[in-house]
This record gives C-alpha cells, sequence and structure tokens, in this order.
C-alpha cells in the first residue's frame, strides 16, 4: 500500500490489485483532515460582499434611498472623509455600526456558523486594515467556498459512516436494506465492475442508504445519544444533512427546501460532532 500525503494533510490510501488481469489502482475512502487548511487559508474575504457607501459630503440622503430602492439595498455604508462609522438604512435611519458586529477580513471561515448562530439577520462589517469594506450576511452562505467548506464536513461523515458500517455489522448490513435499494446498490456495483473500477459493494451505498443501515444497528446509539434521546430527532438530523449533501452535489442552493436558516445551522453544528463520536467507536 502507497500512502501520498499532500501539504493539505489530506490522506489517499493506493493499493495496487489485479482485476481481470488488469493491474488497477484502488483510492480507499479516507477521512480528510481539511479543518486547518480552511482555518489557515480559506477565509471571511473570500464570500464578503464589497460595501457599497455613501459619501455624504458629495450626495444628498435622498438621492441615495432612490439608489438603494432601485438596486435593493438593505443598507449602505456611510463614508465621511474615509471615516466609515455608521450605515443606512433602506428606511432612512442612519445607525451606528456596533463593534460587535465589525470582524477581520484575516478571520477563518470555519467560525461563520457561529457568527450567525445566534442572530441569523445579523450584518457583520468586514475590517480589512484600517477600513470598512465588506459586508457579510447569511445569504453569504450560499457562496461556493462555504459550500465547499460543508460538503467536506459531510464526506467526512460520510466515510465515518461507511468505516463504522465495516466494523460493526459488516456480514449483515445488506439484510437492512429494503429489496429495491439492496438491487440499486447490486445494479451499480456490477456497472462499476464492468468499468474495471475496484469498488466493494458498501461503497456502491447512499448516503441514505447508510443512514438506514445505522439506524438498524444497535451500537450506533452509543453515538446519537450524545446529542439526542430520541431516536426520531437523531434520525431527523441524518434526514437534514441529507437534504443539503443532496442540495449542494446538484447545485441547489444550500438552502432548498428548507424553512429557515436556523435549521441549517444546527444541521451543520453538528455534522462533525456525529463524525466525531462515530470515529471514536471505530477506533476502540
Amino acid at each position: 500500500m502507497l500512502i501520498i500525503k499532500n501539504e493539505s494533510r489530506i490522506l489517499i490510501n493506493i493499493k495496487l490489485n489485479k482485476f481481470r488481469n488488469k493491474e488497477v489502482i484502488e483510492i480507499e475512502p479516507t477521512f480528510y483532515e481539511f479543518m486547518e487548511l480552511f482555518e489557515k487559508n480559506i477565509t471571511i474575504e473570500y464570500i464578503a460582499s464589497k460595501l457599497v457607501c455613501w459619501k455624504r459630503g458629495e450626495e444628498g440622503k435622498e438621492d441615495v434611498l432612490k439608489k438603494m430602492l432601485r438596486e435593493d439595498y438593505d443598507i449602505i455604508g456611510i463614508d465621511d472623509s474615509g471615516r466609515r462609522c455608521q450605515f443606512l438604512k433602506k428606511n432612512g435611519e442612519i445607525k451606528d455600526i456596533d463593534l460587535d458586529n465589525i470582524i477581520s477580513e484575516s478571520t477563518p471561515l470555519t467560525y461563520i456558523t457561529e457568527l450567525f448562530w445566534e442572530n441569523t439577520r445579523r450584518k457583520l462589517f468586514v475590517l480589512s486594515r484600517e477600513s470598512i469594506d465588506g459586508i457579510v450576511t447569511i445569504a453569504d452562505l450560499q457562496k461556493g467556498p462555504f459550500c465547499l467548506f460543508t460538503f467536506g464536513l459531510i464526506t467526512n461523515l460520510e466515510i465515518a459512516c461507511l468505516k463504522f458500517i465495516e466494523k460493526v455489522c459488516s456480514e449483515d448490513w445488506e439484510i437492512k436494506l429494503s429489496n429495491k435499494k439492496l438491487q440499486a446498490v447490486n445494479d451499480l456495483f456490477e456497472e462499476l465492475k464492468e468499468k474495471d473500477e475496484e469498488i466493494n459493494k458498501l461503497q456502491c451505498t447512499s448516503l441514505s442508504d447508510k443512514k438506514t443501515i445505522l439506524f438498524k444497528t444497535n451500537a450506533f446509539s452509543e453515538v446519537y445519544e450524545k446529542f439526542y434521546t430520541s431516536k426520531t430527532k437523531a434520525r431527523n438530523l441524518f434526514t437534514r444533512i441529507i437534504r443539503i449533501r443532496n442540495n449542494l452535489a446538484h447545485s441547489r442552493k444550500i438552502k432548498h427546501n428548507f424553512k429557515n436558516w436556523e435549521d441549517i445551522l444546527e444541521t451543520i453544528k453538528y455534522i462533525p460532532l456525529l463524525t466525531s463520536g462515530i470515529r471514536e467507536i471505530i477506533l476502540k
């Protein structure tokens, strides 16, 4: 087995196998320790929007309000000879920028869910050097960098689920799926074999299939009971994770089929906790 380690600390296990008299490379699913990569390299500035400002000494307030209505701005910064300490709301109200809502452009993107946790309507003003140049709202979580981060969290969770099933119920996982679901897995497995792709049958299961297997496995209760006393609530959490995963995989907005941002933020909060709980059992 070869183990390749790159600067991002992403591990890839590669096996050389003989398959139908051909030498093929098998890439085994493994955990991606990408949190450090995001914390050091992907910051708030990658999702921030430029803060449009009203230069109070050059434009009248009524003209600016008309512009805000025309261009659908909720707020606009106020620039007083280079000083940006206030903003104008579309109802004409002028407010001071609260120090608690100012963040550095170097703030890691991994912190963003915590910043919106208590108030999804919050406006975050981004400080670049000595000037407030950007703004971040909850809608900016629809942008690529955050979606990539979230998809990475879910990928790690799915790999953890795969390893858990291999360890705990490798002999009987198939009987936990319905005949229809198992047939779909078998069909995909045969299709990939025809393409000379080295893969085991369990790797052909979807995240939804893995959810079904996990909740029919008694040992999995040791994981979710750390967060929920109710199996139904834990199952609903997993359903929301799958919904987010499918939204991202099919180029939909991350908020698609969610009533509010609070549900999304809570779901994302629990993904690494679930992954960590599963890995604890795997490593026992």
